[in-house]
């Protein structure tokens, strides 16, 4: 599995180091953004040879980052992954640190990828708390030099509590660079 991670971490650099001859608009060098999103959530419990998805409602999350390149930067992140229907109402919350690719597929829109690592709590149990990969992936599109809007996947791999929780959200968002 580490394995696997490893190499889409490589594959996303690779790729957006390739995607430097494309350029959308002109690049002012490195700038700062932020971005906001929302969306539905659910996490995946299992324990030994089971596994059972519950959905968490609705989620939001926000980062802060740095554009290194048109394709490539570092960002921040904040994830509210809601509350988990069931017996344990568990409420994960993640902070993180990722890379992110962005590849250009025409004009104005873009698939883009993220990988980082994040912290993850539970808010019913301050010591339920573990660290792990993230992995984000989704579409881009640019509507002026300052505003984007994305659909994205959102995962992350850790154990919290003694279970083997893995959140995850669908979500919808709205970046504006400086």
């Amino acid at each position: 599995m580490k394995t696997i991670l490893k190499t889409t971490l490589v594959a996303a650099i690779f790729i957006s180091f390739n995607a430097f001859a494309y350029h959308r608009h002109e690049s002012s060098g490195i700038s700062p953004y932020i971005g906001g999103i929302v969306g539905s959530t659910e996490y995946t419990a299992s324990s030994g040879n089971t596994s059972e998805t519950k959905s968490a409602g609705v989620g939001f999350g926000g980062d802060i980052g740095l554009k290194l390149t048109d394709h490539f930067g570092i960002e921040g992140d904040y994830i509210n992954y809601g509350n988990m229907s069931g017996d344990n109402d568990d409420h994960l919350t993640a902070l993180g640190v990722a890379l992110r690719a962005l590849y250009p597929i025409s004009g104005a829109l873009g698939i883009f990828g993220k990988a980082g690592f994040y912290s993850v709590t539970d808010s019913k149990d301050s010591s339920a708390t573990d660290s792990g990969l993230g992995i984000d992936a989704g579409l881009e599109y640019q509507f002026s030099t300052n505003i984007s809007a994305t659909l994205e996947y959102n995962h992350i791999f850790v154990q919290v509590g003694g279970s083997n929780l893995r959140p995850t959200m669908y979500a919808l968002g709205l970046n504006y660079d400086f």
